[in-house]
């Protein structure tokens, strides 16, 4: 199996906020955003099933659990109002009103001030989330600001999971995002699937074609450069990215060797089991070129399949 990975470096000519912070699911890893949780609890994953989000999931089971993920540090200077808006739903097989979580923050390193302390509710995995927004107290007052979602009761293997996406800070100075959009491709121009496109704060991935949607904050200049495991580096530079507007930038990304790497396809199927949620993963060719080596092409026919329970991606 090869992987592709695109990473993006940026030069942000003009920060326009104080406090701004976009979850960045789709880096698949906590450190992206400096995110910090207790690294004992396996219960904190970042999960893509129908898309990134982040989830407490119920397993491994815990009991009397109190475990917390927490937001990096801000700096509130100029900062005269914030808010926090988010989706969030705890899904349970049966009603059970033990198990919850708090949404709390803290300024100057207080004791934590709660801004929800929602229950789990029983419900279909695939039920929408609730939305939630918050508006801190006017004027803001203090030096420094976090916030965390804490996920604490009984035992962990009364709930399925809870599942947290669209996490969005903001303070006063906020703006329309500017969007960028456009196509990742091989040497070959096949779109390259499930490639991380980032400006370092936000955070988006390419779908099977190859095709990506990345909203930004505005700024005058934006470089963006593109690196992947066993290919050359590409780079764009994006000027005059005012709120609102839109731009494109397009990757080829040519294989280091000077050689096609075939792209290969995820197939994940979802299915219900004695311990909960499982998935069954296949991978299978894309398309195949002359001179395919004897280890790609066991991938190819019959598809190797792998199962995992449950299906997360961690740090």
């Amino acid at each position: 199996m090869i992987r592709k990975i695109l990473t993006i470096a940026f030069c942000l000519c003009s920060i326009l906020h104080a406090v701004y912070l976009h979850e960045g699911w789709d880096a698949g890893s906590f450190s992206a955003n400096a995110w910090s949780k207790d690294s004992s609890c396996g219960n904190w994953q970042i999960m893509n099933v129908g898309g990134y989000h982040l989830r407490f999931a119920g397993f491994p089971e815990v009991e009397n659990y109190d475990s917390a993920l927490l937001s990096r540090t801000f700096d509130l200077d100029g900062v005269s109002s914030m808010s926090l808006d988010f989706k969030l739903k705890g899904i349970s097989l049966e009603p059970i009103e033990s198990e919850y979580m708090a949404v709390e923050y803290s300024i100057d390193d207080a004791p934590w001030t709660s801004m929800y302390n929602i229950q789990v509710s029983t419900g279909d995995i695939m039920d929408p989330l609730d939305s939630y927004s918050y508006d801190f107290p006017v004027p803001v007052s203090g030096s420094s600001f976090r916030f965390r979602f804490r996920a604490y009761g009984e035992n962990t293997a009364n709930i399925l999971f809870w599942r947290i996406d669209d996490i969005l800070l903001k303070d006063q100075n906020y703006q329309v995002p500017a969007t960028i959009t456009g196509l990742v491709c091989d040497n070959s121009f096949q779109g390259l699937a499930d490639v991380l496109v980032t400006d370092g704060q936000n955070f988006a991935r390419t779908g099977f074609s190859g095709s990506y949607t990345l909203q930004v904050q505005p700024s005058a200049q934006l470089t963006v450069s593109a690196k992947a495991f066993s290919y050359n580096n590409a780079s764009a530079e994006l000027t005059g990215l005012s709120s609102g507007a839109s731009a494109v930038a397009d990757f080829s990304m040519v294989a280091e060797d000077g050689q096609i790497m075939d792209p290969y396809a995820l197939n994940a199927n979802m299915y219900y089991s004695n311990m909960g949620v499982a998935c069954g993963l296949s991978w299978s060719a894309v398309h195949e070129y002359p001179g395919d080596g004897a280890i790609e092409l066991a991938y190819d026919t019959p598809p190797v399949e792998y199962f995992y329970n449950p299906f997360m991606i961690n740090e």
